[in-house]
């Protein structure tokens, strides 16, 4: 079963889970807004608008970054 790396769209907070991780307790109040990243991995990825790094097997998806609109990955 493959590991995901999910990330809130409101908070930013992340999680590594194989499916969608629960919605409740948003500290940004309400729930979670969880965006699937990338599956799981050994490669490093900074957003240049976010400041989110992550950890995948391929470059992360665009969407949903907390900074507003699109990510903007660089591997590191």
């Amino acid at each position: 079963m493959s590991v995901y790396v999910w990330q809130c769209r409101k908070c930013s907070h992340q999680v590594n889970k194989d499916s969608g991780p629960n919605n409740s307790g948003c500290p940004k109040g309400g729930s979670h807004d969880w965006n699937r990243l990338a599956e799981a991995g050994l490669t490093d990825y900074l957003c240049e608008k976010c400041n989110t790094q992550v950890k995948t097997g391929s470059q992360p998806s665009n969407s949903g970054c907390p900074s507003g609109s699109s990510h903007r990955w660089n591997k590191l």
